[in-house]
């Protein structure tokens, strides 16, 4: 395999599709904090631009997902076979943004509609390709030395059911407590497993030697399931509260638990960056689709954080969270340039086998 083919069919392109979802609800939130309309029709560009590049890049999965021996063997290696889980992620993370933005284009019923059907497929290919890299990475040879931050991807995508859900409480509220109860505990799961595999990859930095410059972009993973956690806490707790099922108090609770999630994500980020520029001065850390983990964790967090702002309703945090998607959305603008390079060059298989 060439190095080229081997980047072609790394499993983490869909990492592209995360940082762009979660970029569109950004802009959608700074419009409400702002009020200026003209981020709307920003947040609905990169709406059309996800679901594109969603399109684009799912025949390179199909093959893959279609026949599981293909699937398990990728899922197999231990340096980015949890990569792969950037699929349902993706696709969760769109219905999210179709559940947020899409009134905004098109009629209300047709985008709740696409969010429903995007959170069932992207729900049940979690749970599929969750169960197998789970039975995969537990057969593994490399032990503890295999882990690194990819590992927290999976936890991911199962907490981003809760938000791919969250648009949906408000207008089925015969069956909100049902929708509830399956948000709840997706994030609950999700929050168990960041937990187990957060200590795996801390003993692993503390007992091994560093990452491999390949795979220093996931370091930055752990903010994910942070910023995810609080952000899905807070738009469950509004649903709740939309139809009567919560308590309108219940809201500061979740403010809470976002301020602690962004709280840890902040010290991370420290963590990670002072990382990253040590290894950068070693010439190590190269271009490959696990850059987009740069964009996709730190989104999430200013994601929880915009949420935050709109409970206290402090025109502080505004000058602290604009600036930061100020610099988030020039840093995607450079990582969509590289990628769009890149696929432009040749492969010798179109394919992720």
């Amino acid at each position: 395999m060439t190095p080229d083919t081997a980047e072609h069919a790394h499993p983490g392109w869909y990492g592209a599709v995360m940082s762009t979802a979660v970029l569109a609800v950004i802009a959608h939130e700074e419009r409400v904090i702002w009020g200026a309309e003209w981020l709307d029709w920003l947040a609905v560009a990169l709406l059309l631009t996800t679901t594109v590049l969603a399109l684009v890049l799912a025949p390179r999965y199909t093959r893959t997902m279609v026949r599981p021996g293909a699937a398990r063997t990728m899922l197999g290696n231990p340096d980015t076979g949890s990569m792969l889980a950037t699929v349902p992620a993706g696709i969760l993370l769109l219905a999210a943004a179709w559940g947020t933005i899409g009134p905004v284009a098109v009629p209300v019923g047709a985008a709740l509609t696409i969010d429903a059907v995007l959170a069932v497929v992207g729900t049940v290919l979690a749970l599929w390709l969750g169960m197998m890299w789970s039975t995969s990475t537990g057969r593994g040879s490399k032990g503890l030395a295999g882990v690194n931050g990819s590992w927290l991807i999976p936890p991911v995508c199962t907490m981003l059911v809760a938000n791919a859900l969250a648009p949906l409480i408000a207008s089925n509220a015969d069956f909100a407590d049902v929708l509830l109860l399956i948000g709840y505990g997706f994030l609950g799961a999700g929050l168990v497993m960041f937990f187990v595999m957060l200590a795996l990859l801390v003993a692993r930095l503390i007992l091994h030697p560093d990452l491999p410059g390949a795979l220093a972009p996931t370091m930055w993973v752990p903010l994910a399931p942070a910023g995810i956690f609080g952000i899905a806490a807070i738009r469950l707790t509004e649903g709740a509260i939309d139809v009567g099922i919560a308590d309108p108090a219940t809201i500061d609770m979740a403010a809470v638990l976002a301020a602690l999630g962004f709280g840890f994500g902040l010290w991370w980020a420290l963590f990670a960056g002072v990382d990253l520029a040590r290894m950068r001065r070693t010439g190590t850390v190269t271009f490959q689709p696990g850059w987009w983990s740069f964009v996709f964790p730190p989104a999430t967090l200013l994601l929880s954080l915009l949420g935050i702002e709109e409970l206290f309703q402090t025109d502080r945090l505004k000058w602290i969270s604009t600036p930061l998607c100020l610099v988030l959305l020039v840093l995607w603008s450079y990582l969509a340039v590289k990628s769009l390079r890149r696929q432009r060059e040749p492969a010798s298989t179109p394919t992720l086998q």
